[in-house]
């Protein structure tokens, strides 16, 4: 495992993906930070929220290679057919993508360093933030370790994941616009006689079942500074449910390879 990481990390500095990676993300941490000098003042919470909302992006980037990289180059082979741990495999890929990830975000500890030098002070809630930006990310890795899994293109697999990250901003909005349907159905097709009061008792636990998929209803309380273990605890939950599925369809795929 300890091999394929060393591997899967040092390959992201051998092709541009690293380094376009880290200056990209950089770039536009700093241009945030930046805007917020001539105010005096700077919002350091601000700039982790705002950061999340490229992941959809970036995160696609980094993890598309993952797998299909492999069946490009036909080294994928080996890895069904030799004796190796699928699943520390694919943990591996994983965390390489992960410790890249971590690394694109030491920006945002560098800007808080420049805060505290200069007199400023760096409240719970831009710690939050920063953390809940993390675990935000370690999910969108996860997703996107799957989708390379699941697919044999790089660019298939840089798409779906774009497509998935960028639905997810919006988790809240289809929850709203289900909620409204469902509460419209039942008023319409009331045969059992529900009262108007529990229609929208089921509306509203629908819309709330929907929303507990979403990673952003879990972490707003971090990102305002106010931590709880159950968004932490949900996180690494969906991280590690996301990798075994890849697992999964990798250890599948070798079963067929061997057959």
């Amino acid at each position: 495992m300890i091999a394929y990481y060393k591997r899967e990390f040092l390959a992201y500095f051998r092709s541009p993906i690293g380094w376009i990676s880290i200056a990209l993300y950089a770039l536009i941490g700093g241009f945030f930070f930046s805007s917020w000098l001539p105010l005096g003042r700077i919002d350091m919470a601000g700039e982790s929220a705002f950061l999340s909302g490229i992941l959809f992006i970036i995160i696609p980037i980094i993890t598309m290679r993952l797998f299909s990289e492999e069946k490009k180059s036909g080294t994928d082979i080996l890895m069904y057919t030799s004796p190796v741990n699928l699943a520390g495999v694919v943990t591996a890929k994983y965390l390489a993508a992960l410790t890249l990830f971590l690394m694109m975000n030491m920006v945002i500890p560098l800007h808080m360093l420049i805060v505290i030098s200069f007199g400023g002070r760096v409240d719970a809630m831009a710690w939050g933030a920063f953390i809940a930006l993390i675990l935000l990310g370690s999910v969108f890795i996860a997703v996107g370790t799957l989708a390379s899994a699941a697919t044999e293109n790089q660019i298939v697999s840089a798409m779906i994941s774009f497509t998935v990250l960028l639905l997810s901003q919006y988790v809240y909005v289809f929850a709203g616009q289900f909620r409204s349907l469902a509460v419209s159905l039942l008023g319409a097709l009331n045969v059992f006689g529900i009262e108007a009061s529990q229609i929208d008792g089921i509306g509203k636990g629908i819309e709330k079942a929907i929303n507990w998929i979403d990673p952003y209803t879990h972490l707003e309380t971090l990102f305002i500074g106010m931590f709880r273990f159950p968004p932490v605890f949900f996180c690494v939950s969906v991280d590690v449910l996301l990798v075994f599925v890849a697992y999964r369809l990798i250890e599948k795929r070798r079963w067929s390879q061997n057959g």
